[in-house]
């Protein structure tokens, strides 16, 4: 794995429980609208259908559990990476795309800088932790 790639994983690991979360909000909202679900209040409808939807959820909710406990184990890594360049411009332009998964065009925005620039940046804080970690697996 590539230093890119080991960095570029807690922006995916985020968009990957955003989508298990919009999949668990309308798997809820579909089985609230079901007559089944609400049969099974009166009395009447398929018990076992209803159960076994809510095991569903029980077990989407539970992948989320575990993705979320991931992402706040690689964010830590990652940031504690980050955190040992000893440039703050470096540094900060880093978090700013692998931890809060910022575009360039926002980042040179945010810093008053030019794209360009933040390319640059980038490249030099890169090669900065590659060297620093070329021994370790993660460069």
């Amino acid at each position: 794995m590539t230093l890119k790639d080991y960095l570029s994983q807690c922006v995916l690991l985020d968009s990957a429980i955003n989508c298990k979360l919009e999949q668990l909000e309308e798997l809820k909202r579909k089985e609230l609208q079901s007559k089944s679900f609400l049969q099974s209040f009166s009395g009447g409808g398929s018990q076992s259908k209803v159960e076994q939807t809510v095991v569903k959820i029980c077990m989407l909710e539970q992948e989320i559990n575990d993705d979320i406990d991931k992402y706040v184990d690689l964010k830590r890594e990652i940031g504690e990476l980050i955190g040992s360049l000893s440039d703050i411009t470096l540094k900060t332009l880093m978090e700013k795309h692998y931890l809060c998964g910022k575009k360039w065009e926002l980042i040179a925005e945010e810093m008053f800088i030019s794209l360009r620039n933040v390319m640059y940046l980038h490249k030099k804080a890169m090669a900065t932790l590659e060297e620093k970690y070329s021994g370790s697996g993660i460069a």
